[in-house]
């Protein structure tokens, strides 16, 4: 078989039997890579055609998209690429023109899938199944093969740092935060925690000593650390974010945070955290993109719409990360299987389920692979960030998302905060800047 041709499977079904409506029920599993089209009677055109391979993918097609018509057919490809489908059955495919065959041998191609074609024509092959020379013909049991394959792995960070076990941690700041866990837990766990507790607190400092302030001394002019605490908040946005996105579960996440402050303290920098009221403690420090709001977002049919909603949830396009370029919604900034943000001070991992959303609007942008770096992702409205994530949720009819409420206290002057730092009731102070003034004591 040519490499530039899918592998085509027809499936004979003359007797159009409950059988076969069993196995394709068995089969039709997109989160495993086999996605069962069933076009409407009548399907004629690529656009009702679009709509059937959307309807397929759990995309809300009614009322029906207010993309053009001409657009139906990009996006049911892009989503199709973006889900990783492995195993494109059409069921009833003997009704299909031609030509919707051959739409459908592309979409197959662009997205590497095994296409089957369920026929269900009494007596032959219908007609524009018989001309598929390199087709396979098979037998309905032949579906069996689709629920054994198995899913592909998620992609892993490339040093992904050690978990805890879900213990319950104590609820003790950081400079005796350490101490507290190895008085409190049982030995076992509290060597576990040490020991990420440490692989932490050596990334943060690893991080520090090769920002340009720190990089020539460990004891910096503290007036150049002040001068420098906008880009330090910045960098420190995106370390955090790695840090915490893959934290198994909230105390992982605190313990995280925990360590990360004992380093930065370590050098001069103060990272306060006021933690939301009535949050499970350490359970606001991770992504807004939950699996739940990704549900959702994966309802939309348009690709911007859910890209955008997600780029606003993980790092919302307003500067959190106060990017160096121009433009930082480039084709450039996301990773082409969708697992990580690319910023001018390090990679953010992106949530899992939302790989699928940022791989199909990759594709809707860049079909075929070759355009420039520097291709915007988004144009008109979706490159205005005012109010983005809220107009997209209510657009796939979700609630809009709470937005956090820290209380203040006044022990601590309030320090200096990225948009993504705030959502989590966090400001860093140079200590230095809290020292007394001559004539203040």
């Amino acid at each position: 078989m040519p490499a530039d041709r899918p592998w085509v499977t027809v499936v004979r079904d003359p007797h159009d039997t409950p059988a076969t409506r069993d196995l394709l029920a068995r089969v039709d599993r997109p989160d495993r890579g086999a996605l069962v089209v069933r076009p409407v009677p009548g399907t004629t055109s690529p656009a009702m055609l679009a709509l059937a391979v959307l309807a397929a993918l759990g995309k809300q097609v009614e009322p029906q998209p207010r993309a053009a018509q001409r657009q139906w057919w990009p996006l049911a490809q892009a989503w199709t690429v973006g889900h990783q489908i492995d195993h494109l059955v059409v069921d009833r495919a003997h009704t299909l023109p031609a030509h919707l065959i051959t739409h459908l041998i592309s979409l197959a191609a662009a997205s590497g899938a095994h296409l089957w074609f369920i026929d269900a024509s009494p007596a032959h092959d219908a007609p524009a199944l018989a001309g598929l020379a390199h087709a396979v013909r098979q037998r309905p049991q032949q579906l069996l093969t689709i629920t054994l394959a198995e899913p592909a792995a998620a992609p892993q960070p490339a040093t992904a740092a050690p978990h805890i076990p879900p213990v319950i941690l104590p609820h003790t700041g950081f400079l005796t935060f350490r101490y507290a866990c190895q008085r409190r837990l049982p030995a076992a766990q509290a060597a576990l925690v040490d020991d990420a507790w440490r692989h932490t607190f050596d990334t943060i400092r690893g991080w520090l000593n090769r920002t340009e302030v720190f990089a020539a001394t460990h004891r910096p002019d503290p007036q150049r650390v002040i001068a420098a605490t906008r880009t330090l908040t910045a960098g420190l946005s995106v370390q955090l974010a790695d840090l915490l996105y893959t934290a198994a579960h909230p105390a992982d996440a605190l313990l995280r945070l925990r360590a990360a402050q004992a380093s930065l303290f370590r050098l001069g920098l103060l990272l306060h955290h006021e933690p939301r009221t009535a949050a499970p403690f350490g359970g606001d420090l991770g992504c807004r993109l939950t699996p739940e709001v990704a549900v959702a977002l994966n309802r939309a049919v348009s690709t911007s719409a859910a890209a955008a909603a997600v780029l606003q949830l993980v790092n919302p396009l307003d500067g959190s990360f106060i990017p160096a370029r121009p433009q930082s919604d480039a084709l450039s900034t996301i990773e082409p299987d969708g697992s990580q943000l690319h910023t001018d001070y390090g990679n953010v991992p992106l949530p899992v389920c939302a790989h699928a959303i940022l791989r199909a609007h990759r594709h809707f942008v860049d079909p075929t692979g070759t355009a420039p770096p520097d291709t915007a992702l988004f144009t008109g409205q979706w490159r205005d960030a005012d109010n983005l994530t809220e107009r997209t949720l209510r657009r796939l009819r979700l609630a809009a998302l709470p937005t956090p409420w820290y209380r203040r206290s006044r022990a601590y002057l309030r320090g200096h905060a990225t948009p993504w730092m705030r959502h989590r009731g966090l400001d860093l102070c140079v200590l230095a800047e809290l020292a007394p003034r001559p004539g203040h004591l």
